[in-house]
């Protein structure tokens, strides 16, 4: 297993038992790249994920709203959109994509799960 494998998984797992944030799927049978590390927002913080981008934001975490808005909201594809996408909008609106790098350590993995655990604490 890669360094970078190790270091997801220590993340998701650390996530996972602080908050209720979801880890993006990650398959047994599949070997992932994590260029980037997605969680979702829990189904009872949907649209508070600003405010927790926000809070992140000021313990000094820096996030990405990613996949948003979604492909057939942008302005260039509305013209082609023929139905709305209701699951692909819920999504698209729940994802937060944190910091994860080659080098990161399993103290700023800890220091982002627990302001994870702290902000959804602080907006229920």
């Amino acid at each position: 297993m890669s360094q970078r494998t190790e270091r997801a998984r220590y993340y998701f797992d650390r996530i996972k038992k602080t908050s209720s944030f979801i880890p993006c799927a990650w398959p047994d049978n599949v070997v992932h790249t994590f260029k980037d590390l997605s969680v979702r927002t829990p189904e009872y913080l949907l649209g508070k994920r600003d405010a927790v981008i926000g809070l992140l934001r000021d313990r000094g975490i820096e996030t990405r709203a990613y996949f948003f808005p979604p492909l057939h909201e942008q302005q260039f594809f509305r013209p082609y959109v023929d139905r709305r996408l209701p699951v692909t909008e819920r999504l698209s609106r729940s994802v937060i994509t944190l910091p994860f790098f080659t080098t990161i350590t399993e103290e700023q993995m800890d220091y982002v799960a627990d302001a994870l655990a702290k902000a959804e604490r602080s907006l229920q």
